[in-house]
């Protein structure tokens, strides 16, 4: 009987403080968890299933704006070939605005095919990552490369790359910020947009619109 109970204790003494972090990191983050914001959308589905924190939340609205009043200073840093900062990508608050000016770009998108008469078929996005055919339920453009950084995975376009493009109904350009990947994407891509006119979607995206875009229906 002693000796069990020395091994018994033995062994709560080593778990019991596992078992005591365990239950306050639960409980902090429990805590944490009510002073969290949804994301506020209203087409990104799954895609904006994000929480974050309300000061984080309200940077993100905060930086959109100054992306939109003063888009010199980042056309600035983009011709110099940098980022606003040096780790925007990875940055909660760039994040959030991503999903917003996403969001936004839906809106715009919508609102100009019912003003027009039109439908877009083919989404293509000057980005990193093209998710506007899936939230439309529209389509891609094949051969166009995805995960696109311009300065490691995006050869330079042969003429099936720049034939779809050609055949893209709409062109997405995101302003929000200006970055040199976007705008070096442009350039890749600018031989396939002869046949599209460039307009301004929404005040953080502009569109190259096809000609002649397939009629609605």
């Amino acid at each position: 009987g002693a000796p069990l109970a020395l091994v018994l204790a033995l062994v709560a003494a080593s778990v019991l403080p596992t078992f005591m972090e365990v239950i306050h990191r639960s409980a902090r983050a429990t805590v944490g968890q009510i002073l969290y914001e949804r994301l506020d959308h209203t087409h990104l589905g799954v895609m904006g299933a994000v929480t974050q924190r309300g000061e984080v939340m309200t940077r993100a609205r905060t930086m959109i704006e100054t992306y939109r009043r003063f888009p010199e200073a980042y056309q600035f840093l983009a011709d110099s070939h940098q980022l606003p900062t040096f780790t925007l990508y990875a940055e909660p608050d760039f994040q959030l605005t991503w999903l917003m000016t996403a969001d936004e770009a839906v809106s715009a998108i919508l609102a100009y095919e019912a003003t027009n008469g039109v439908r877009f078929g083919t989404i293509m996005n000057l980005n990193f990552i093209n998710p506007f055919p899936w939230l439309l339920d529209r389509s891609a453009p094949h051969a166009i490369a995805i995960g696109a950084d311009p300065f490691r995975a995006v050869p330079n376009p042969d003429a099936t790359v720049i034939a779809a493009v050609e055949e893209s109904d709409l062109v997405l350009y995101p302003r929000c910020p200006v970055t040199n990947a976007n705008q070096a994407l442009l350039k890749l891509y600018t031989p396939g947009l002869g046949k599209h006119t460039r307009i301004s979607l929404s005040p953080c995206w502009d569109a190259f619109v096809r000609t002649v875009p397939a009629p609605a229906g």
